[in-house]
């Protein structure tokens, strides 16, 4: 039996942390029965071993048509980078180990935001 690491979040709990604004978090989404999702899955729980306590959230897009909807999720497997609630980044497909550690461990390894003085041109 695997460990999980990355649990499935409902639309609900998704849909409050999108009003609430975190500072930063990652979604990851993906629909049930599709083998390129459970091969892009697999490779990013091999990443957050190594990211304890990493801000990431799985959507299953058949499930969650409102943050669909109001993300613009356009395919599965993705990976959507939000900060305050903006989306700053998207990766389509299945990525590689080294890819997904790559983009995700600057988030842990300085402990904050690396976008933060970075003009995304949103919001203000």
């Amino acid at each position: 039996m695997r460990h999980e690491v990355m649990k499935e979040s409902s639309e609900k709990e998704i849909l409050k942390l999108l009003d609430e604004k975190p500072p930063f978090m990652v979604l990851f989404f993906s629909t049930p029965f599709c083998g390129k999702c459970v091969i892009a899955e697999r490779n990013l729980e091999s990443v957050l071993t190594q990211l304890p306590d990493f801000p990431i959230y799985k959507c299953v897009v058949d499930y969650a048509p409102k943050v669909v909807e109001r993300l613009q999720v356009t395919s599965a497997p993705s990976l959507k980078f939000l900060v305050n609630g903006e989306v700053v980044h998207t990766s389509f497909g299945i990525r590689t180990t080294d890819d997904l550690y790559y983009n995700l461990s600057p988030y842990v390894k300085k402990n904050e935001n690396p976008y933060e003085d970075f003009d995304w041109g949103i919001g203000e």
